[in-house]
């Protein structure tokens, strides 16, 4: 499953800054009502909503999976 790996590559990255670089994730900062909570990309519109404590991942809480912007 692709959520799964992407907690793995989450909780392996030595920081946030690591995970930024990581090609095709698109890893971003959330606005308005999920500030605070990233984003990035599972597969086609899909996305993997995520919290973490600090700049590591290694607590992390998956807040969401779902097809971005519902449609």
């Amino acid at each position: 499953m692709k959520y799964i790996q992407r907690i793995d590559l989450l909780q392996e990255a030595a920081d946030m800054a690591e995970v930024r670089k990581l090609p095709g994730l698109e890893c971003h900062p959330l606005k308005g009502g999920r500030k605070g909570q990233f984003g990035i990309t599972l597969q086609g519109r899909w996305r993997l909503i995520y919290s973490l404590r600090g700049n590591k991942a290694s607590i992390i809480r998956v807040e969401e999976v779902s097809k971005h912007y519902g449609d």
